[in-house]
C-alpha cells in the first residue's frame, strides 16, 4: 500500500513538475515603439487573461518589450529602451542580445489575444518543433489562400496538422505570431529593414537554407491585428474597450479619415503588386535557372 502511495506521488510531483516546464526554452518578444504604446495596455492585458500561465507556472518565461523612451508598468515585462532607433530590425538584432534561450516567441505589439490558449497543444506543437530541429514555426493558422506557399509534412510518428513552407514561399519568415530558433532569426535579420521589409528578404534569404519551416494548419493562438501600417481598425479598439483595457492614442490614425482610406489604397496596390506580379515573376525565374 504504502509502495502505492509512494507510486502515486512521484507520478503527481512529477506532472506538476513538468507543467511547470512546459515553456522552457522559449522568450517572448514583443518589438514596438513609443507611437505603439497606446496599444500595449490592450496587448499585454489580453496575452495575459487568455496565456493566464505566464503569470503563473511559467512567469519564469521571459518577456522583452522593445520601446524608445516609454515603458509598460508590469513587473513580468522587460523593457529595452532603444532611443535612437534605426530600424526594425536593427532593434530586434538589439533585442536578442538579451535573449538566453534557444528559441524566440515573436508577438506584435499589435496582437489582441482573443481566445484561451491551449496550452497542452501549444506544447506538443511546440516539442514537435524541438524534436525535427525546425528553426521556425508560425502558430496562426496559414493562409492556404497563396498557391504553392506549402506543403504537408509528413512524418508517420506524429498526428499533427503540420506544413512545411517551401523553399521559394514568399512568405516563410511571416511575422504572423511565430517562434523562431534564436541563432536563426540573429542570421536573417539584416539591418535596416522594416519588418514588412523583413517578411520578404528575410524568406529569400531563407531560401539557401535546408532547415525545416513550419507552420500549423490551425491556430495555436487566436488574435485580432489592431492596426494596419499605423492605421487603428475600430472593431480592435472597440474589443480592447470591452475587454476593460485603455487605450490612449499615441498617434496612429483611425479608420475613417480620408488621408486614412488613400493609405490604405495605396498600401493594397503596393500588396497587390507585389503578390501577382514581383513574385510570380521571380519564383518563374528561378525555376528556369534553378
Amino acid at each position: 500500500m504504502r509502495k502505492i502511495i509512494f507510486v502515486c506521488a512521484a507520478f503527481i510531483m512529477m506532472q506538476v513538475a513538468a507543467l511547470g516546464a512546459k515553456l522552457e526554452g522559449l522568450t517572448i518578444i514583443v518589438p514596438s515603439c513609443n507611437k505603439y504604446a497606446c496599444l500595449w495596455d490592450g496587448c499585454f492585458g489580453l496575452l495575459f487573461k487568455h496565456w493566464p500561465s505566464l503569470v503563473g507556472e511559467n512567469k519564469d518565461v521571459k518577456i522583452i518589450l522593445i520601446s524608445n523612451t516609454k515603458e509598460y508598468p508590469d513587473p513580468r515585462i522587460t523593457t529595452l529602451k532603444i532611443k535612437d532607433e534605426q530600424s526594425w530590425s536593427n532593434n530586434m538584432q538589439q533585442a536578442l542580445k538579451l535573449v538566453k534561450t534557444k528559441y524566440v516567441f515573436i508577438w506584435l505589439d499589435d496582437y489582441m489575444m482573443n481566445q484561451d490558449v491551449d496550452e497542452d497543444k501549444f506544447v506538443r506543437f511546440f516539442n514537435f518543433m524541438k524534436e525535427k530541429k525546425a528553426v521556425y514555426m508560425q502558430v496562426f493558422g496559414i493562409d492556404h489562400g497563396r498557391d504553392n506557399a506549402e506543403q504537408q509534412f509528413n512524418d508517420p510518428k506524429f498526428d499533427l496538422p503540420i506544413l512545411e513552407f517551401k523553399k521559394h514561399s514568399p512568405y516563410r519568415t511571416s511575422l504572423q505570431a511565430c517562434i523562431f530558433e534564436t541563432d536563426t532569426l540573429d542570421w536573417l535579420l539584416h539591418p535596416k529593414e522594416s519588418a514588412w521589409a523583413f517578411e520578404l528578404a528575410g524568406s529569400t534569404r531563407s531560401e539557401g537554407m535546408h532547415d525545416l519551416f513550419l507552420g500549423t494548419k490551425e491556430n495555436l493562438v487566436s488574435y485580432y491585428n489592431a492596426a494596419n501600417a499605423g492605421v487603428l481598425s475600430q472593431d480592435a479598439l472597440k474589443y480592447i474597450k470591452e475587454q476593460g483595457f485603455k487605450f490612449e492614442n499615441t498617434g496612429l490614425l483611425m479608420e475613417k479619415p480620408f488621408k486614412v482610406k488613400w493609405k490604405e489604397f495605396k498600401r493594397s496596390v503596393h500588396v497587390s503588386i507585389r503578390d501577382n506580379i514581383r513574385i510570380p515573376i521571380k519564383n518563374a525565374f528561378k525555376k528556369i535557372f534553378s
